[in-house]
């Protein structure tokens, strides 16, 4: 018993240590296209994304029903949205097949 328990602290005290030193580890210095804008303006820039026509990438509406600001993308939210004309356009019988055909990666 007191030798399960002594492996058991063990491996829960390595896993924690092993998750603090990747939760630390420096990300890559990127150069953005804003780097001359200062840095209020920069950081505003990229967290208002400004709805383009036909952005899979864009959700404005979720399941929860939390609003987007007009005219801008959910922010944090991540998927692809298809509209129902969308669906309609592939000629497909149910959404399953209409689905697939649009986005490869969905299985």
């Amino acid at each position: 018993m007191l030798k399960t328990t002594v492996i058991s602290f063990a491996l829960v005290v390595g896993l924690g240590v092993s998750a603090l030193a990747v939760g630390q580890s420096a990300p890559a210095q990127v150069t953005s296209p804003n780097a001359d804008m200062p840095s209020s303006k920069a950081s505003a820039t990229q967290q208002h994304q400004v709805l383009k026509p036909g952005d899979r990438s864009c959700i404005r509406d979720t399941g929860s029903l939390i609003p987007a600001k007009k005219g801008q993308c959910l922010q944090g939210v991540s998927g692809r949205s298809y509209s129902q004309q969308d669906l309609l356009n592939t000629g497909q019988i149910n959404n399953a097949q209409a689905l697939r055909m649009l986005d490869p990666s969905i299985h």
